[in-house]
């Protein structure tokens, strides 16, 4: 049952590592944070200063474009239509995946090194593949499927017509 006293549902929360509190103050500085980055966003002129800015972004958001966008208040098709339309922001975009795929792999090996065993089986499966580190399903195909539909067209040639027709 909930307790009705203020203070002692404030300690439940707290105690639960939910404090409604807390989490109004993230939201807000969050908030603050995306509106001083717009402002920031509203403040260059040119394209070219805009697309610098958005890389800057990328980085710090780890390539995520939808947060990025959002961030700086422009739609996600601008994103593309600069792709499309401008090769140096292609290729500076692709430097950026390269350094932060860079990165995922350093933390990788530093797990493994750490003896992190999800770490290791991860590496295994991906990147040993030709010392014989490979997953496979094996597909049973004797299964009784087979078997009902061989009785089924044995039924068919021998003249009984189609089964469905009886219905």
């Amino acid at each position: 049952m909930i307790s009705r006293d203020p203070s002692t549902r404030s300690s439940m929360f707290q105690s639960r590592g939910c404090s409604i509190l807390t989490d109004l103050t993230t939201i807000k500085e969050e908030r603050k944070e995306i509106l001083d980055l717009r402002k920031k966003w509203n403040d260059l002129k040119t394209v070219d200063d805009r697309k610098g800015f958005f890389l800057d972004r990328f980085v710090q958001k780890a390539g995520i474009i939808s947060h990025i966008c959002r961030e700086v208040g422009i739609s996600r098709q601008r994103y593309y239509q600069w792709r499309e339309e401008d090769p140096e922001f292609v290729k500076n975009v692709e430097i950026i995946k390269e350094d932060l795929n860079d990165y995922v792999e350093s933390q990788l090996f530093k797990l493994i090194s750490e003896g992190v065993p999800s770490a290791i089986i991860f590496h295994v499966k991906c990147k040993m593949k030709d010392r014989g580190y490979v997953e496979r399903v094996e597909h049973d195909v004797r299964g009784t499927l087979f078997e009902h539909l061989k009785v089924e067209i044995e039924f068919i040639e021998r003249g009984n017509g189609d089964k469905r027709d009886q219905d």
